[in-house]
């Protein structure tokens, strides 16, 4: 059994406790820490004190569409990959998880071994994507310097004139 670093913890957000504890234990097998919540406000409080990288998250929930909360935690936590979990076998409604930051779209009922590829895709992912925009934000520093240093350069020749 391969431990996960700490860095990969995953909260799992249903409003259905048997789905929740089922969830820890298979991801738990596998060496995962999770964390539990049955709703999005309980999410937000977790994800305001905790270290997370994932969130497997149903999209029906009483108090706020899982939809509506992927969205928010994409635009708040872009570090945090998110995976839907649903009953709901719906093409659109994948569709727009994806389009508003899903990861992943898991249809219940699932095997043990499509949740455990979807987390580690999901994570795999996410660190692609971390590591991307840090090369980025690198790339935008170093091309900065030489920029101000041309246009300084072409200012000092011109005053020069």
């Amino acid at each position: 059994m391969h431990v996960h670093s700490p860095d990969e913890r995953i909260l799992i957000v249903d409003d259905e406790g048997p789905i929740r504890t089922l969830l820890a234990r298979l991801l738990g097998v596998h060496g995962f820490d999770c964390l539990t919540a049955e709703s999005a406000a309980e999410a937000r409080r977790l994800l305001a004190a905790e270290q997370v990288a994932l969130i497997l998250s149903d999209v029906n929930m009483p108090d706020e569409s899982g939809l509506d909360f992927a969205r928010e935690v994409s635009a708040a936590y872009p570090d945090i990959a998110i995976v839907m979990v649903t009953g709901l076998d719906d093409r659109e409604y994948a569709e727009a998880a994806l389009e508003h930051g899903a990861y992943g779209y898991l249809l219940k009922p699932f095997k043990p071994n499509e949740l455990v590829i979807n987390v580690v895709n999901a994570l795999r992912r996410r660190t692609l994507e971390i590591e991307n925009r840090g090369h980025r934000e690198r790339l935008l520093l170093a091309a900065a310097p030489s920029s101000i240093r041309s246009s300084s350069t072409t200012s000092s020749a011109v005053g020069t004139t």
